[in-house]
């Protein structure tokens, strides 16, 4: 485990914890099997309209599905650890689909840990890490893109503002 100091940090300033060596590496975290059931499960619970197929064509399941997939314990490898943070919230997720998904299909999930980095402002300190996840079909061909954002917030009294007394 490595510590990362905020740039100008003093000793009152939580501190950024995590696995250096997986920083950019990409580790397999998952394979999805996207079985009929599941994609009718999908559709029924979001009010898709059901395609009409024809003999021998293949169901395309909703890309959006992919969202189901993405869950945080899936990266926990980092130990991504803001000293006396207990709460994480995500910062914000970009989708890139690069080909249809289908029943079938059999998903292999992937993790990068790209960036983690902290800010101070007015409410204090903040860690966030940043990752991108890949989805890759059977034949290696790239799905999906996805970069995801954390936040993590130290709990503590926020910085003065100018003019103002810290209480």
């Amino acid at each position: 485990m490595t510590t990362s100091d905020a740039a100008g940090a003093d000793a009152a300033t939580p501190q950024i914890t995590f696995n250096e060596a997986i920083l950019h590496v990409e580790q397999m975290t998952g394979v999805i099997e996207l079985t009929q059931e599941m994609v009718d499960r999908y559709i029924e619970l979001t009010g898709i309209p059901k395609p009409e197929l024809g003999d021998g064509e293949r169901q395309e399941a909703p890309m959006a599905m992919l969202n189901v997939f993405f869950t945080r314990n899936q990266e926990r490898g980092a130990d991504v650890n803001l000293e006396g943070a207990t709460v994480g919230l995500n910062a914000g997720r970009a989708i890139e689909l690069h080909a249809p998904i289908y029943v079938g299909d059999r998903l292999n999930r992937y993790a990068v840990l790209q960036d983690v980095y902290s800010k101070t402002g007015r409410s204090g300190t903040m860690a966030f890490e940043v990752w991108e996840i890949l989805f890759r079909n059977d034949a290696g061909e790239l799905v999906a893109r996805a970069r995801d954002s954390m936040v993590y917030r130290a709990p503590g009294v926020p910085p003065a503002r100018n003019g103002e007394a810290q209480s």
